[in-house]
């Protein structure tokens, strides 16, 4: 496999309050960081969204809590779940 070659170099540029929010809005809105974001778009990939995002994550622990106390409370009646 071929070694990847290192960022070592910067570049400056110079944005507007509201263009760097707007910025940062996009980049956020699929999940990126604004160097990624724009590193995509000067490459012409696609800036598709994040598959699942990390609500749905926290919201799925959550629930499988819920389930696990649900089960408990189930097996302290005598209910077999």
């Amino acid at each position: 496999m071929p070694e990847l070659e290192k960022k070592t170099k910067t570049i400056h540029i110079r944005f507007r309050p509201s263009e760097l929010e707007h910025l940062d809005a996009c980049a956020a809105a699929v999940g990126l960081t604004r160097s990624v974001y724009i590193r995509r778009k000067l490459e012409g990939l696609r800036l598709s969204p994040t598959k699942v995002p990390p609500v749905n994550w926290l919201t799925y622990e959550q629930l499988g809590e819920y389930a696990s106390g649900l089960k408990a409370i189930g097996n302290c009646n005598g209910l077999k779940l």
